[in-house]
């Protein structure tokens, strides 16, 4: 199940940079990074981990271009970051997912 994003939410990202409360990957990492990066959110004050998101630049850890995830792979994707989350992490971290439905290829928020 994914909530919505608005191209505002993303466009918001731009001047958000990547930090406490944000994390930004281009692309689905392997389990166990994907369930260290929601742990240390989940382990601090929460936060948001944003798939199919590049960074600017690397001295300048704000949104730069949103390839996202092709819908092709989103479920599959979804369930990857729900296995890895159940394999890795104990107890396991409660997370939502949204998405931009007016794209073909989707921003994953976790």
């Amino acid at each position: 199940m994914f909530e919505e994003l608005t191209a505002a939410d993303l466009e918001r990202l731009r001047g958000t940079t990547e930090g406490w409360y944000v994390e930004y990957k281009r692309e689905i990492p392997q389990a166990s990074s994907i369930a260290k990066s929601i742990s240390a959110l989940a382990n601090t004050y929460g936060g948001w981990l944003f798939l199919g998101i590049e960074e600017l630049a690397k001295d300048n850890a704000v949104a730069g271009a949103f390839p996202g995830v092709p819908c092709a792979n989103a479920d599959a994707a979804l369930q990857r970051i729900r296995q890895a989350v159940a394999d890795h992490m104990n107890p396991a971290a409660s997370f939502r997912c949204a998405r931009d439905r007016r794209r073909r290829r989707r921003e994953l928020r976790i």
